[in-house]
């Protein structure tokens, strides 16, 4: 079974210095294989992105999606979700000496989202005035973050914590920043044709 994990998601998906697939997603695919075949060499680890997941999925490139997948009525109407296994929140990362306190704050800012991120669209709603720069990577968007091409970065809460860990010249702005009106789960996602 070919499962899509990201690679560029620390903690949930990263590459280790011996170029092995690690994190979160990555544990719990290698447990569904050895749950689904008792042997974990029954799933190989495929890097996706948040942008590439769904079409990988369509293209029958992967098999089953486990890489933060948020769940959102569009979603729903074409992926069929496991029960959610992970509920987060999202939240702003700005540099420290930033004067941005919350998404209220964020009217004629450049705002860093990923491609196909559930904050891409969130954003739209809720901030409609901030100017959103999609990137492929967190760590593309990360990086325009540091060098001063945008003014924030809005992701989930627990990529932003370990972004803001790792990088002590960032800091968090307010507290799960980036609402939505539902519950954000992740979950495995799995072509509804596929499925079947």
């Amino acid at each position: 079974m070919l499962v899509g994990v990201k690679t560029d998601f620390p903690p949930f998906g990263y590459i280790d210095p011996a170029g092995e697939i690690q994190g979160f997603d990555a544990d719990l695919s290698r447990y569904l294989g050895r749950a689904l075949f008792e042997e974990e060499p029954g799933v190989e680890l495929v890097p996706v992105t948040s942008g590439g997941r769904i079409p990988l999925l369509y293209s029958e490139l992967i098999d089953v999606i486990i890489a933060t997948m948020t769940i959102t009525e569009d979603r729903q109407r074409v992926l069929d979700f496991s029960n959610p296994y992970f509920v987060t929140g999202s939240m702003l990362l700005t540099p420290k000496d930033s004067s941005i306190q919350s998404v209220q704050d964020l009217a004629g800012k450049h705002v860093a989202v990923l491609e196909g991120a559930v904050q891409q669209s969130d954003l739209r709603l809720i901030a409609p005035e901030a100017r959103l720069i999609a990137f492929k990577s967190l760590p593309e968007a990360l990086q325009a973050l540091k060098n001063k091409r945008v003014d924030a970065l809005c992701q989930d809460d627990v990529a932003v914590l370990t972004a803001a860990r790792m990088n002590p010249d960032l800091s968090i702005a307010g507290k799960h920043s980036c609402q939505d009106p539902m519950p954000w789960r992740c979950a495995r996602a799995t072509a509804s044709s596929w499925a079947g």
